[in-house]
């Protein structure tokens, strides 16, 4: 007898200095900063390394976990010291106060060994699971959430691609090969979905132009729309440089 259960949220609080690492780490490089928060305040830049924190040194990405799990941040001002471009800098900073909601859930990251059909079903789940991804990334960058800050292209792949090998490769050879092959999928479904949309120079476009021909009855002048889907390679071009500048600078200390 299946049953369904109601679960509310539960509010969390707590304390943030705000900014992303990789627990595998060594030394504890800050792989991000977030807007708005205390690390950026301070003038804090990914790439930066994380030395020490009130004096104790932090050797690792598990010495920073073991730090703030035996001294929770409060609003109390801490010093930190960290590296960059070989000079040390310290600082004083305050952790800003954060509020939350969790379901309480947590999914296990244990793989599973599948065989015969449940390969294709799995393999079809997970490509779907990214189109769908892609699709409301999109949607997300439409209404506003997401800015042009976001986006990444190739040099921004690549330096993910390399953070996410580093973190796997405590784990073995297997674990480290999965994850770039769900890398691969992730890009093929993107660059499937980026194709298909309604915009000159792509399959898209040319789909529309095939779509008012059927419906219109006659084929557009060729001219016309070959200069269409030109001034739309242009446009393509532009924001792949603007992309591409931006990946550099978020890359860049």
């Amino acid at each position: 007898e299946k049953k369904s259960t109601v679960i509310t949220p539960m509010k969390m609080q707590r304390y943030l200095l705000g900014f992303d690492y990789n627990q595998s780490d060594k030394p504890v490089t800050i792989t991000g900063v977030h807007p708005g928060s205390s690390m950026e305040s301070a003038g804090v830049k990914k790439g930066d390394i994380l030395l020490t924190l009130n004096g104790t040194e932090i050797s690792d990405g598990q010495a920073l976990l073991d730090y703030v799990t035996k001294h929770p941040l409060s609003e109390e001002s801490m010093s930190i010291t960290y590296q960059r471009n070989g000079r040390e800098y310290q600082l004083s900073i305050c952790p800003k106060y954060d509020e939350y909601y969790t379901d309480g859930l947590q999914i296990a990251g244990n793989p599973v060994r599948v065989k015969g059909s449940q390969i294709l079903t799995f393999s079809v789940a997970n490509v779907w699971y990214w189109i769908r991804t892609t699709i409301k990334s999109l949607g997300l960058l439409g209404s506003g959430t997401l800015g042009m800050k976001d986006l990444s292209g190739p040099v921004g792949i690549v330096n993910s691609i390399g953070q996410t090998v580093n973190a796997a490769k405590n784990q073995g050879v297997v674990v480290v090969w999965m994850a770039v092959v769900n890398w691969a999928i992730l890009i093929t479904a993107n660059l499937g979905v980026m194709n298909l949309l309604p915009l000159p120079a792509l399959d898209g476009g040319r789909l529309v132009f095939l779509f008012i021909e059927a419906i219109w009855g006659k084929p557009i002048n060729r001219r016309i729309e070959g200069m269409i889907h030109t001034i739309g390679l242009l446009l393509l071009l532009a924001l792949m440089l603007f992309v591409l500048f931006n990946d550099v600078r978020n890359i860049l200390p």
